[in-house]
């Protein structure tokens, strides 16, 4: 009898353990179609799974008990999407392929409904407060209507904070919670003019926001808050330097409070590196690297020593410093050897011949270094290419005529990683004596760095 009530609650434990969850979906005019799974880490998206709606548009996707909490994204039709908050339980929505997020149903899931409904609520709470600021910025403060809208503004932000202070109290256990207060914009006083505003949000934009929630990596909330900050610090009248000089200052208050959890600060210095790296605005990522203090963090992760390194070679990549040495042979197979080179400038070129934006910048890069009356620049071009016949072709058909490097096995070349490249195109000019003087971002920032 005792081996009977031990198998049993064993066989019992077993199913327990192995539980799966669904997601179950019907996409209206959307039959025998493809639709991929994603999970996110950061604003990153990874397919981990797919599958086929039947002729009704229906679909399933089954996850393991072990399949992490957070939010995964649904891929299908012409570039559309939703958005799905997993949490150990079952999930049932239906939706239509032609505005696929307006037209969302949550049938079964705790969490997905307080989602959708936070994002209505959101969405509407916004708006009403767009409406109400220029009522509030441009009506006579003596009229009694301007004290009416006023006072809405306020109860709007109030409701709408209590309103997330209930959810979150009423569900402490649910992503969703965690989501709201990440999201739960600070009160703000209306009357403030929109330059103070703007001052006020700089100082009071994460007083409320936890960064030890690594959780929250599962999702892209903390990249899309930073992006959020970052939007504060830009004016449209300002020139590239104003805006680096703006941006470093966002930075620092990014930093210093995502330094509270090793993970999340990882993440986030990475995520603001390569983000400013696509804009090259080199200056903020040195400045980043420069105030990157790695080796302090008491957690050390196996992202740690990965980006130590990436935070070195910035750190030897800013401006005024000596450029990596580059020893190797061209495609000819002459040898070459960087500080050997005689010539006011050297611009160090990294770039791939299926890169679209390098084949306009090449062009247009060719031009200046042409028009030169006496050659006092020289160009090394590093190409990440794996192909020696296109790289070939390419060269050939530019005439492009200056130092060609590539050892084809592509980002992984010695100067790729020498020089921390992670993205083409991307330039280094150097005087001389091999210092590095500029980053350009363009043709025209280059050109102006050598004749002005």
């Amino acid at each position: 009898m005792k081996n009977i009530i031990f198998l049993f609650f064993l066989s019992l434990s077993v199913l327990t353990f192995s539980q799966n969850y669904t997601i179950k979906g019907t996409i209206e005019d959307f039959p025998g179609s493809k639709i991929y799974l994603a999970d996110f880490y950061g604003d990153q998206n990874n397919i981990i799974d797919s599958t086929q709606t039947n002729e009704s548009g229906e679909f399933e996707f089954i996850f393991s008990q072990n399949t992490a909490v957070g939010l995964y994204r649904l891929i299908f039709g012409n570039n559309n999407f939703i958005d799905l908050i997993f949490n150990k339980e079952n999930i049932k929505f239906t939706t239509k392929n032609t505005l696929p997020n307006d037209n969302m149903k949550i049938i079964s899931s705790i969490e997905n409904l307080l989602y959708y409904d936070y994002l209505f609520k959101r969405n509407l709470y916004q708006y009403k407060l767009d409406l109400l600021q220029p009522l509030i910025n441009y009506y006579p403060k003596t009229d009694s209507f301007y004290v009416l809208v006023k006072t809405k503004y306020n109860s709007t932000q109030h409701e709408f904070n209590d309103y997330v202070n209930g959810l979150t109290q009423n569900n402490p256990n649910t992503f969703m919670s965690k989501f709201a207060a990440f999201d739960n914009p600070p009160l703000i006083d209306p009357e403030l003019s929109p330059l103070e505003q703007k001052i006020f949000l700089q100082s009071h934009f994460f007083d409320n926001i936890d960064f030890t929630d690594t959780a929250l990596l599962r999702s892209n909330f903390i990249s899309t808050k930073i992006i959020s900050y970052l939007s504060l610090y830009q004016n449209q009248r300002f020139t590239k330097e104003q805006l680096e000089d703006s941006f470093m200052q966002a930075v620092d208050t990014i930093m210093a409070k995502a330094s509270v959890n090793t993970i999340i600060y990882e993440f986030v210095i990475d995520y603001l590196i390569s983000g400013f790296e696509k804009f090259d605005f080199f200056r903020v990522i040195t400045h980043i690297a420069e105030n990157t203090e790695v080796d302090k963090l008491c957690v050390k992760t196996e992202n740690t020593s990965e980006l130590e390194n990436r935070i070195e070679i910035l750190k030897n990549l800013a401006i005024g410093k000596q450029a990596p040495e580059i020893k190797t042979t061209d495609l000819p197979g002459n040898e070459i050897n960087l500080y050997e080179l005689d010539f006011d400038n050297t611009l160090i070129l990294f770039w791939a011949s299926w890169c679209p934006h390098c084949k306009k910048i090449l062009s247009e890069i060719k031009q200046i270094y042409d028009k030169q009356d006496d050659k006092t620049l020289e160009i090394i071009a590093i190409s990440i290419d794996t192909s020696k016949t296109e790289l070939t072709n390419y060269l050939l058909e530019g005439d492009y005529n200056w130092i060609n490097i590539c050892d084809f096995i592509g980002w992984d070349s010695q100067p790729a990683k020498d020089y921390g490249i992670y993205a083409t195109p991307t330039m280094l000019l150097l005087d001389r004596n091999k210092k590095i003087i500029a980053k350009p971002g363009s043709a025209y920032e280059l050109e102006k760095e050598i004749f002005d």
